[in-house]
């Protein structure tokens, strides 16, 4: 059964802030959560670092 037709409702949003600097590490073919979310998340958290993970192809 998909969740959007579940009768439980979510948990509350989970409040982030940055108190001590972060790391964020995203690959760079990783569908979940897409890259744009790491980078959204970097822009959120100031004085984060953001680092790509790739393959060679």
């Amino acid at each position: 059964m998909p969740c959007a037709f579940w009768n439980k409702s979510g948990e509350p949003v989970t409040k982030v802030d940055n108190r001590v600097p972060s790391l964020i590490v995203q690959n760079e073919w990783d569908s979940q959560p897409p890259l744009v979310a790491a980078k959204g998340l970097r822009r959120a958290l100031k004085g984060s670092s953001r680092r790509l993970v790739g393959c060679l192809r």
